[in-house]
């Protein structure tokens, strides 16, 4: 419809212009803190099972 092509133009004009944020449309949602995310999992250990098979890998080369 009309409608919802005005909208989805307003959304894109808002992003193109980099307003597409949290801030800018006021929303109540926690921010995104890339750095307190990599703090956090920076030392978590592997969950998948390609991520144990290289952490057995790099074990039994010393390489921990």
């Amino acid at each position: 419809s009309a409608l919802a092509d005005e909208q989805v133009a307003a959304y894109r004009l808002l992003a193109q212009m980099g307003q597409l944020t949290v801030d800018h449309l006021n929303l109540p949602v926690q921010k995104y803190d890339p750095d307190a995310y990599y703090n956090h999992v920076k030392n978590a250990p592997a969950a998948s099972d390609q991520g144990k098979a290289l952490d057995r890998v790099l074990k039994a080369l010393g390489q921990e």
